[in-house]
């Protein structure tokens, strides 16, 4: 089946704060119709360390609504 998606972001770094937001709409041809929004930071604690964190929310249109939450680091070495 045919999907038509489309996503709208953005991101702002301010000091060691990467702040993000963003936007995706997804919809299947026959079937379901799903809208996610989801923000996120990043904060840089060293050289090629990071700390990052996210949350989402996806809603479908057929009641199957969730919402995710991601913490995390990287290190690059």
């Amino acid at each position: 089946s045919d999907a038509d998606t489309w996503v709208l972001g953005a991101d702002y770094t301010t000091g060691p704060f990467k702040l993000g937001a963003s936007y995706l709409n997804r919809d299947v041809d026959g079937g379901v119709e799903s809208d996610r929004y989801t923000a996120g930071v990043v904060y840089t604690y060293g050289p090629g360390m990071t700390f990052r964190g996210s949350v989402a929310y996806r809603d479908d249109s057929n009641d199957a609504d969730e919402t995710t939450a991601t913490v995390g680091t990287q290190i690059n070495f």
